[in-house]
């Protein structure tokens, strides 16, 4: 049922614009309420279908970074009892928890678009990396990390490659 209506919103220009303008002002209007907290990523991986892909790579190797030892890093999925992480680090997808956390985050790691086409706040840092984190190697990872404490404003003191 769920998925024949967000087909039906995707595919009607009519309902679209009700979704994206009503959804835009309750979120707008949420946002005057929460917080935001620069120590929040959230991470998405096929619109919460997965625990995999490159946001799975990015979230293991921050895991290991001392720098992120501090973040909360949460995953948003579709079924979140179905995947093995701690209650506190994940999220049920379009409930009101995943609408503030989405809103409290200061940066979005995903493999697909996560915004919901809603008019979101440009405070937010969306990192879209498609489907090629398996293929990276250390440098890379360590840029792609690099580049991301970067964007989080994280005092580095060591640089693996030049950001210029």
């Amino acid at each position: 049922m769920v998925n024949s209506l967000i087909n039906q919103v995707k595919k009607s220009k009519i309902l679209y614009s009700l979704y994206y303008y009503v959804g835009s002002v309750l979120v707008n209007i949420l946002k005057i309420f929460v917080k935001p907290d620069d120590k929040i990523i959230l991470f998405v991986s096929f619109g919460g279908r997965h625990f995999n892909d490159s946001p799975k790579v990015l979230y293991d190797a921050m895991k290991q970074d001392k720098r992120f030892s501090n973040y909360k890093m949460i995953w948003a999925f579709r079924k979140p009892e179905s995947h093995n992480l701690p209650e506190y680090a994940k999220v049920k997808i379009d409930t009101f928890r995943y609408f503030k956390l989405a809103l409290q985050a200061r940066c979005w790691i995903t493999n697909v678009a996560v915004e919901r086409a809603l008019n979101l706040p440009v405070r937010i840092h969306f990192i879209s990396i498609r489907h090629m984190a398996y293929f990276l190697n250390i440098v890379e990872k360590m840029y792609l990390i690099t580049v991301l404490t970067q964007r989080l404003a994280i005092n580095m003191t060591v640089a693996v490659l030049n950001v210029n």
